[in-house]
């Protein structure tokens, strides 16, 4: 949680001088070049990324969904009935023949 609020600060201050600069734009002229040079490309390189770099992001977005939403619905699908029943230790099944002593039983044939 400290890293979130060190970065959210970090980020309240970027935009600030960024805002700052939008206002007077004479405060780059007192950075030396290669700064200036290196601010102003890093302020371009998150203003319009490159197109390799938004791809990723898109991507790791669009499997970050398709994981939650998978997740929501196996978390739904675990509490039915037969995969409940699957976790059982035991799992018996119905059954499907009835037992040869109750056909006989119930014929009257002796077993």
């Amino acid at each position: 949680m400290n890293e979130a609020a060190t970065l959210l600060d970090r980020v309240t201050t970027a935009t600030e001088l960024l805002e700052a600069i939008i206002d007077n734009r004479a405060l780059l002229a007192e950075v030396p070049v290669e700064e200036r040079v290196r601010f102003l490309m890093a302020a371009g390189m998150v203003s319009r990324p490159d197109a390799l770099a938004r791809r990723r992001v898109v991507k790791a977005a669009r499997v970050d969904r398709r994981a939650a939403k998978v997740h929501k619905i196996e978390s739904v699908l675990a509490e039915t009935g037969i995969r409940k029943l699957r976790r059982e230790t035991v799992f018996t099944t119905p059954n499907v023949f009835p037992l040869i002593q109750d056909v006989k039983a119930r014929s009257g044939m002796p077993c």
